[in-house]
């Protein structure tokens, strides 16, 4: 049987040579060895670059997700009030909490004003303001009068710059409250000129003395001779 067996596989070989040597079960040669090791090793760096990217991306949004936490920080917890400004229609787009704070309004609230309705200058025109206001500089400051929501006005010194927010030119504005340096410049400044009257008048008879003499009467002779 076994014999009866052989003898058909040799016949069935000779019918079809390709089943002596299948494809399949050759030997590859040199060459073809060459080829499969260069596909293997390119599919190896490309796999290895796409990792390196995919990591590099990951890294890179992780690390702009810690700057941008660390900005939101320093803007909710500035002392200073931050205001962020539509740089066109001067609206309110973003106010930090010390702002809310200080001026008693809600963010809702802040969001529906513009900068006019929150600043003021006595010594100069509403425009001449708002046009200081478009322009901020870190350098020079601006002083002017902030207006809370109870009505009272506020003396602060407005510095900022501009920014682009999401395809969007934004004003940044910080206003430091100067209230307290303005009365104490003004107390300073009456003191100045009490001690000035008492070293110019008589402190029995309030009449002018000589120093007081001595420093106005030439001007006022110059004046007499051009009058």
């Amino acid at each position: 049987m076994l014999i009866a067996m052989r003898g058909r596989i040799k016949c069935a070989q000779r019918t079809f040579p390709q089943l002596s040597n299948p494809p399949h079960l050759t030997s590859p040669t040199r060459g073809e060895s060459v080829n499969q090791l260069t596909i293997g090793i390119a599919a190896l760096v490309l796999v290895c670059t796409a990792f390196s990217v995919l990591w590099l991306r990951t890294r890179s949004r992780s690390r702009l997700g810690r700057a941008d936490q660390a900005h939101r920080a320093a803007f909710e917890q500035s002392p200073n009030g931050v205001l962020l400004v539509d740089a066109e229609s001067l609206r309110i787009v973003d106010a930090n909490p010390a702002v809310q704070r200080n001026l008693g309004y809600t963010l809702e609230e802040l969001r529906g004003l513009t900068l006019s309705q929150l600043f003021s200058d006595d010594g100069a025109e509403p425009e001449a303001l708002l046009r200081r206001l478009r322009n901020p500089s870190p350098q020079l400051p601006i002083e002017a009068r902030q207006r809370c929501k109870d009505g009272t006005l506020r003396n602060v010194e407005v510095s900022g710059h501009r920014l682009d927010l999401d395809k969007r030119h934004v004003l940044a504005l910080t206003a430091h409250d100067i209230t307290v340096r303005r009365k104490a410049e003004a107390q300073l400044l009456e003191k100045q000129q009490h001690l000035d009257h008492l070293a110019h008048h008589d402190q029995l008879t309030g009449l002018p003395n000589r120093l007081f003499l001595a420093a106005y009467l030439p001007g006022a002779i110059e004046d007499a001779k051009r009058s």
